[in-house]
Formats: structure tokens, C-alpha cells, sequence
């Protein structure tokens, strides 16, 4: 059997078991859209219960005695957790998985801050971490291929009795 023959029907069986070119392609961030129509909630949004169990697969923590309630979306190898507080308003986001989320999409009408801030301060060579502080947000991400993970919030929104070291 010839090499070429070898490298299709390679192919083919890949394909048969759901690894076609399209799950080869590169991403730069995971896609959420399939979670909600347009975008999901992003830090600082004030979201309502119904949208909470709509877009969450899982609600981690619903604790009446703590003051936040913690809301996992998977999607495109991604789970993402954001932190919502009693009243509603995402005050922290956090992610682990295969890809960076779309952090524009993420962090909403902070995205404009993180990206100045980001470009004043030099990258590090060879540093595969990132955090970067504004007046506003912290985003904090490291990792490595298939491994990226990130965090993102804005203290000013933290309830009572909430820490960093709380985000999981």
C-alpha cells in the first residue's frame, strides 16, 4: 500500500470517528455561541435567574448562606464559571481548557481597559503568563497548549466575605 493510500484512508477513519479537518482547525478563542444566541453575560452585567439557568449547564454553589452563587458553562472544550453575587451582577469570571475564551465577549465594556493596559506593558519573553491590572479589572492567564486558564474580575463588585483565594 502506497504512502499516500495509507495517509487517506488515515483520513477517513479519523473522520468516521469525528476528528474531520474542521476539529483540526486553530482557534483563538472557544466559541459560546451554541451556550446563548449572542453572547453570554459578561463581568459586570447584572443577569436574572432565568437567564442563570438558562445559559448555566450546571449551578455550582447555591449556598443561601453565601452571598454569591457560582454558574458553569461548558462549550468547544472550555468551562467557564462566573461568579455571580445575590443581586445578580457577574463579578468574576473564570476558565480552564483547550482554547482562551473570546475575552471581548467576556469582559464586556471592561475588554477597551484590558486591551490598553495590555499593550503599555511590554510582553516578557518566554513567559507564557499574562496578568494584567487596571483601575478597574485584573485578568490573570497562563498555560500551555490544551491547558490555558484564566481568571478575570473586578474587586469593587466582590460581596462581603469574598476573597481572590475564593475563586476556583
Amino acid at each position: 500500500m502506497k504512502r499516500a493510500e495509507k495517509n487517506l484512508m488515515l483520513v477517513a477513519f479519523l473522520s468516521i470517528l469525528g476528528f474531520g479537518y474542521q476539529n483540526c482547525a486553530p482557534s483563538n478563542h472557544a466559541d459560546f455561541a451554541s451556550v446563548a444566541p449572542n453572547q453570554i453575560p459578561a463581568l459586570g452585567d447584572k443577569v436574572t435567574a432565568k437567564q442563570m439557568t438558562t445559559l448555566a449547564r450546571k449551578l455550582k454553589d447555591v449556598d443561601a448562606a453565601k452571598p454569591y452563587s457560582i454558574q458553569e458553562i461548558e462549550s468547544g472544550g472550555v468551562t467557564l464559571k462566573e461568579y455571580v453575587t445575590a443581586g445578580g451582577v457577574i463579578f468574576a469570571v473564570t476558565w480552564r481548557g483547550l482554547s482562551n475564551p473570546d475575552l471581548s465577549q467576556l469582559l464586556g465594556s471592561y475588554y477597551s481597559d484590558y486591551r490598553a493596559e495590555k499593550a503599555r506593558v511590554p510582553r516578557q519573553k518566554g513567559m507564557r503568563l499574562e496578568n494584567v491590572q487596571t483601575s478597574q479589572v485584573v485578568v490573570k492567564r497562563a498555560g500551555h497548549m490544551r491547558d490555558l486558564q484564566g481568571q478575570a474580575y473586578d474587586t469593587r463588585l466582590f460581596p462581603d466575605g469574598f476573597t481572590i483565594e475564593d475563586l476556583k
